[in-house]
C-alpha cells in the first residue's frame, strides 16, 4: 500500500489509499485516537509535547514499516526516528524487537563496565527523571511491556513498573557510540533479566533463568544459551570504551557541558555516576 507520514503540529497525518483494514489497523496501532481530518485528508493522530512513548511508539512505527508508508522529513522526529548516511536515507530507530524485547519475547542484556552508572535515574534531577519515566509507564496502563504483570511494593500496594534504558551500540570508522534508542516499562523480574551482572553479584541468576522460561516458554538449556549469548556480546564490546548519545532526548533533558547530549567516552565520569573513570 503506497501512502505517507507527515507532520502537522501536533498531529502525524497518515494519507493512504481508502482501505477497511488498514483503517481498522492503524485504529489499532493508535489505541483509537486517530481520527478522520477532511481538511487535512488525512487520518490524525495527536503527539503530546513530550512525544511518543513506550508500546505506542512502538505499534504505530510497526504500522509504518508493514504498510510501507513514506516518511516526510519533518515527521521523522515524533516518530522517534533519525537520519543516517547511505542509500537508507532514514530508518527506524525505536522498535523493541530490535533488542528482542516486547511483548511475551525477553532477552538477556548485560552492559559493559565503563557504560555503568551512566544511567538517566543516576545523571538526572529526580524531577526529570519522574517527568521521563511516569509517562512511559503510564502509556501502556503501568504493565510491563514484556510480560504485562502488575507492579506492588509490600502489602499488595500497586506501584509503577521500572523505566529502563534500552541501548543500541554502534562502531563505525574507529568510534564507538552507546546510544539511547528509547524507554521501557518492566517489572522488577523483567527488569532483572536486563541487569543480568548485577543479578549474578546478588545471587539471583535462578530468578533470571525462571523469567527467561516463563516468558519465552523455553527450556533450561535455551535459557542457558541466552545467558552465554549476552555474556559474548559484553565481553566483545569491553574491549572498546564507548561515547553516550542521548541525543533522543533532545528538549526534554539537558545536561551541563554536553548542550546535544554526547558525551565522549573520557568526559563520561563528569557525570558523576560512573563506577570506572580511566581504567
Amino acid at each position: 500500500m503506497s501512502g505517507t507520514v507527515s507532520w502537522n503540529a501536533p498531529h502525524l497525518v497518515f494519507r493512504f489509499p481508502f482501505d477497511r483494514s488498514a483503517n481498522e489497523a492503524l485504529q489499532v496501532a493508535t489505541c483509537g485516537v486517530a481520527r478522520w481530518d477532511s481538511e487535512l485528508r488525512g487520518f490524525v493522530v495527536p503527539v503530546h509535547p513530550r512525544g511518543l512513548a513506550g508500546a505506542l511508539l512502538d505499534s504505530i512505527n510497526r504500522f509504518v514499516v508493514e504498510h510501507k508508508l513514506q516518511i516526510a522529513p519533518e515527521a521523522l522526529k515524533p516518530l522517534g526516528r533519525r537520519p543516517t548516511g547511505g542509500s537508507r536515507a532514514w530508518v527506524m530507530e525505536v522498535n523493541s524487537s530490535s533488542h528482542g524485547l516486547g511483548q511475551g519475547r525477553l532477552r538477556a542484556d548485560l552492559l559493559p563496565a565503563d557504560t555503568w552508572g551512566s544511567n538517566l535515574r543516576g545523571i538526572l534531577p529526580s524531577a526529570d527523571w519522574d517527568r521521563l519515566r511516569i509517562p512511559v509507564c503510564e502509556s501502556v496502563g503501568n504493565r510491563c511491556e514484556v510480560c504485562k504483570a502488575l507492579c506492588f511494593m509490600e502489602g499488595d500496594r500497586k506501584r509503577r513498573p521500572d523505566c529502563h534504558e534500552l541501548w543500541v551500540f554502534e562502531s563505525s570508522e574507529g568510534r564507538h557510540v552507546q546510544r539511547l534508542e528509547r524507554l521501557i516499562a518492566l517489572c522488577p523480574d523483567c527488569h532483572r533479566v536486563q541487569h543480568m551482572g548485577w543479578a549474578e553479584a546478588r545471587g539471583e541468576m535462578p530468578q533470571v533463568i525462571a523469567k527467561l522460561r516463563e516468558v519465552n516458554r523455553w527450556t533450561s538449556d535455551q535459557a542457558m544459551a541466552e545467558i552465554s549469548r549476552a555474556r559474548r556480546i559484553c565481553a566483545q564490546r569491553e574491549l572498546v570504551r564507548w561515547d553516550l548519545d542521548l541525543s533522543v532526548l533532545a528538549e526534554l533533558i539537558s545536561i551541563d557541558g554536553f548542550p546535544d547530549l554526547y558525551v565522549p567516552s573520557a568526559d563520561r565520569r563528569r557525570l558523576g555516576n560512573s563506577f570506572y573513570g580511566e581504567r
